[in-house]
């Protein structure tokens, strides 16, 4: 059974699972090709673009997420790594968290999403009532992490990484926040499942984590797979 988390959002109550997957519905439908991205999803070869995607995520995998943090009540602060092309995750965080932060390092994203969300939301520009944030500059910068430190209060519900994939940026961006995520909050890795490909680092860092290899913790992962390569791993905090 899932437990309810309300929130107020553009004056509406997020009551379920099914209330966001239908808003994330929405909002997918009516950005790039309207879909989400392809279970069967293969890494681009030479000469390649991304297809147009309205969010680089498979909708089994979020689904799945989205049931992992509704059941446990977060709702709090979240923080996002990387805005991806269409900011469908802030717009997605936001129905769940009172206070959604990006760290971008390209302000031109988070300008085009905020002109999105608020033709999106009849008008609503997302900074307009404190609920959402944005950090331009890059995650390991000094003044990003400064930054993100002041806005979370050190209190978040939910980190979710997904910035650069190589394996030195996700562990920079891991050892620079996960401190940030209060006990019984959420870290979720987005990639976990490109292994083998040359083109990610995440399963490798997530490896050295189970094992012990990154600060002498073992940490127990779940993955939510439901593609070739793509997946969401996470962990509760201790």
């Amino acid at each position: 059974m899932v437990k309810q988390c309300t929130k107020q959002n553009s004056g509406e109550v997020v009551k379920n699972v099914q209330e966001v997957m239908s808003e994330l519905d929405r909002w997918v439908a009516a950005h790039g090709n309207g879909q989400y991205g392809p279970a069967d999803y293969q890494p681009l070869r030479e000469l390649e673009i991304y297809p147009d995607n309205a969010i680089q995520q498979v909708r089994a995998e979020i689904k799945e997420f989205i049931e992992e943090v509704v059941k446990r009540g977060l709702c709090g602060r979240a923080l996002e790594i990387g805005i991806g092309y269409y900011g469908s995750t802030h717009f997605l965080w936001s129905l769940l968290f009172e206070k959604v932060i990006t760290v971008e390092k390209s302000p031109e994203r988070c300008r085009a999403f905020a002109h999105r969300y608020s033709k999106f939301c009849d008008g609503l520009w997302p900074t307009s009532d404190d609920r959402s944030g944005f950090i331009f500059g890059l995650s390991s910068d000094p003044a990003s992490v400064r930054k993100a430190y002041d806005a979370t209060l050190r209190q978040l519900d939910l980190l979710f990484i997904d910035g650069a994939h190589g394996y030195d940026a996700v562990l920079c961006d891991w050892l620079l926040y996960h401190n940030l995520v209060r006990k019984g909050g959420l870290i979720g890795f987005h990639d976990c499942a490109t292994d083998d490909l040359g083109q990610s680092g995440v399963p490798q860092f997530l490896r050295k984590l189970e094992n012990g290899e990154i600060d002498g913790k073992k940490y127990s992962l779940q993955r939510i797979v439901h593609s070739q390569h793509i997946g969401i791993a996470f962990y509760e905090c201790k």
